[in-house]
């Protein structure tokens, strides 16, 4: 059965809603450039939060793999909470930003770093690491930003109505396993873990208070009202 235009159309806009771009976007554009643009800071005093404990965790390489498929919980997870309603994805995307802008006042506050052991696997799985080793610099830890999103994911979508329960259990445990990596392949220590749990709730709490609801719809009035000026012109042009 061929899928006609219109119904292919609104298939996307019940998938991707209009209104998830905006926030989805200034927080990626947000996380990316706070994030790098920290890292890439000189001066600054780092501190070592590890544990006795930390240093009895083993280094288990193939948990990089569970590392790097948390980006599929992440984009799932920002899914799932706009498809909900256009009220629910600003409050909880509301949320997130301000746990990331707590997240990088405190890498400015209180930088942190790690030890990091020499990886001299030839698997595939310590390649992968060797390689996040060099790309993502022992800094910007406390909390960790890879903690943090998969514990709004599972947040989020404790409170969705449409989405159903299996989903909720595999984002919990899809959560837990993203703890566990960041763990075994040494890029963050039990601190970070829950510091990310505490300032995304503190994030929650004042997004109860102050919500970006405002901001987003502004943006995207105004984003729709330059899209519609070009599309008008453009039809009048071709009349």
């Amino acid at each position: 059965m061929i899928m006609t235009t219109e119904r292919k159309d609104g298939f996307w806009k019940w998938v991707f809603p209009h209104y998830i771009w905006v926030p989805v976007i200034i927080a990626e554009v947000f996380n990316t450039i706070g994030y790098f643009g920290i890292a890439h800071l000189k001066g600054l005093k780092y501190h070592d939060l590890s544990l006795p404990l930390d240093h009895m965790i083993p280094v288990i390489p193939l948990f990089v793999i569970i590392y790097v498929l948390a980006y599929v919980q992440w984009f799932f997870g920002f899914l799932t909470c706009g498809r909900e309603n256009r009220d629910y994805c600003y409050k909880w995307m509301s949320a997130e930003f301000y746990a990331k802008f707590l997240t990088f006042v405190i890498y400015l506050v209180l930088p942190t770093t790690i030890l990091r052991p020499e990886i001299t696997g030839c698997d595939f799985a310590s390649i992968l690491l060797r390689g996040i080793y060099r790309i993502d610099r022992p800094v910007n830890l406390f909390p960790s930003v890879h903690c943090l999103e998969s514990w709004f994911c599972f947040r989020s979508a404790l409170k969705q109505k449409k989405t159903p329960e299996f989903y909720k259990w595999i984002s919990f445990f899809a959560t837990i396993l993203v703890f566990l990596s960041v763990l075994f392949t040494r890029q963050h220590v039990i601190a970070d873990i829950f510091g990310a749990i505490l300032v995304f709730e503190l994030g929650m709490l004042f997004a109860r208070k102050v919500s970006m609801a405002p901001i987003y719809l502004k943006i995207e009035d105004k984003l729709s009202s330059i899209f519609t000026g070009r599309r008008e012109m453009d039809i009048g042009n071709n009349a």
